[in-house]
């Protein structure tokens, strides 16, 4: 009995210093891409770094194409650093991945298209004779798996040109603000699949009831958030309180297939399709 509690014990004290150790490789590689100008200036706030037993995973968008080998050079000198998983792909990279696919559908190969990228995020450029081509250009773009979302579209023959997205990416566990408080916390982000964007959020609120409080989860569309940043979300002074929202019911919507790659900087488990939408 005494042994097996040591060996607990043990066991404990090796996974807390293995804990220690990959935080203090997480520290060292981020005050050394730090001091790199051009990464810092141009793509260290659209990346990830994940350490697990000296082990590194890289993930996220980069503008410049030469980054990606600069980080994985970088990271690899540093002591402890056992393996790299390098998943950044490059805005370069992306508009090819992007300008393939189009040009290998047979419903959009014909069409006369631009393909444009930032830091993940999709700007498609030209004109297409309908609407319906334009949905497709839409859709084929958001079937890469690596795209963020799509945000701009080719204008029509016509000359109209498409609704500008909202580009939002709220962190899950955010706090949500209404025009004073805190009212609750981003439990779900609601996607897209046909562009890879973010169209709401399902909100966990701690609401009074009767003279105590539960929990409520609310569904909040992108068009009554006014600010989305790393400090949480502020709604909108036209959305009066969070309970004028609707109720989050669960058969309204979906859980990607297993095999929809999410967006950066999501993982599995933390989006909602719409019921109804399918994927491309």
């Amino acid at each position: 009995m005494k042994s097996c509690v040591l060996m607990a014990i043990k066991n404990k004290t090796i996974q807390n210093i293995s804990k220690d150790s990959d935080k203090r490789l997480l520290n060292e590689i981020w005050d050394r891409l730090q001091k790199i100008d051009t990464i810092r200036a141009l793509d260290i706030n659209n990346i990830s770094i994940h350490v697990d037993d000296g082990e590194v995973l890289l993930l996220g968008h980069l503008v410049s194409d030469g980054h990606k080998q600069r980080i994985e050079k970088e990271i690899s000198k540093i002591q402890g650093v056992i393996s790299i998983k390098n998943q950044l792909i490059s805005d370069r990279e992306l508009i090819s991945k992007v300008a393939r696919a189009l040009a290998k559908d047979s419903r959009t190969h014909k069409l006369i298209l631009y393909v444009g990228a930032f830091h993940g995020w999709v700007h498609i450029n030209g004109k297409v004779p309908l609407e319906k081509d334009r949905d497709l250009v839409e859709e084929v773009a958001a079937s890469v798996p690596e795209v963020r979302g799509v945000v701009d579209l080719p204008k029509l023959v016509s000359g109209q040109k498409a609704d500008k997205h909202h580009i939002i990416q709220p962190e899950i566990d955010n706090r949500v603000y209404d025009r004073t408080n805190s009212i609750g916390r981003v439990y779900r982000v609601i996607i897209n699949p046909h562009n890879r964007l973010v169209i709401g959020v399902v909100v966990e609120a701690d609401l009074p009831v009767n003279g105590h409080n539960e929990i409520g989860y609310f569904v909040v569309s992108s068009d009554f958030m006014k600010v989305v940043n790393e400090g949480g979300i502020i709604l909108e002074n036209s959305l009066p309180d969070l309970t004028s929202s609707p109720l989050f019911n669960q058969v309204e919507f979906i859980a990607p297939p297993e095999d929809w790659s999410p967006p950066y900087p999501y993982v599995s488990g933390e989006i909602l399709w719409p019921k109804g939408i399918s994927d491309v």
